[in-house]
């Protein structure tokens, strides 16, 4: 029982197996590549449409509207997170916080009716007078936001001092 058959040389089983898997890669991409030509062929590039005009008045109102309200918002917000921050007030702190309260409603009131105007052109001058009144009240809302930041505690004027040495006294 001889065997007349040449030996298998070692590896060549996986040498057929790695070309066949190598095969089935390279078919397979140039079937991908075939189908992306094929549909890309299909493909119509349309330009889109980009216009640079100038916003209309009636556009360029609306967007007024809304930023000022937004504006209006972010700024109360950052007003009640300052007041917030701070339970005791110094007198000068106290008076620009009332001032910074009615500035709100000065500029709540202007913004009120500023909103129901619909002609651009009627609106150029209250439009004026409303971020005038904004701009004063950014300000002050600031100033009020720089003393909480600066003083810890409230100073004391002389009535304060005079009370504390009345009751050091007793």
């Amino acid at each position: 029982m001889s065997d007349n058959r040449t030996p298998s040389r070692p590896g060549s089983a996986q040498r057929v197996v790695s070309f066949v898997l190598v095969a089935v890669a390279l078919a397979g991409i140039a079937l991908a590549i075939y189908v992306v030509v094929r549909n890309t062929r299909r493909i119509e590039a349309v330009k889109p449409v980009v216009t640079f005009e100038k916003p209309t008045p009636e556009q360029e109102l609306a967007a007024f509207k809304v930023g000022m309200r937004r504006r209006m918002s972010r700024l109360t917000r950052r007003y009640e997170r300052s007041r917030a921050s701070s339970d005791r007030l110094s007198p000068e702190q106290a008076a620009l916080g009332a001032r910074c309260d009615s500035g709100f409603v000065r500029v709540r009131a202007l913004l009120d009716d500023f909103v129901l105007i619909a002609d651009p052109r009627a609106a150029e001058a209250p439009k004026r007078v409303l971020l005038d009144e904004y701009r004063e009240l950014l300000g002050d809302v600031s100033r009020f936001g720089k003393t909480l930041a600066t003083t810890e505690a409230p100073e004391l004027d002389s009535l304060d001092e005079e009370l504390l040495r009345v009751v050091g006294e007793e």
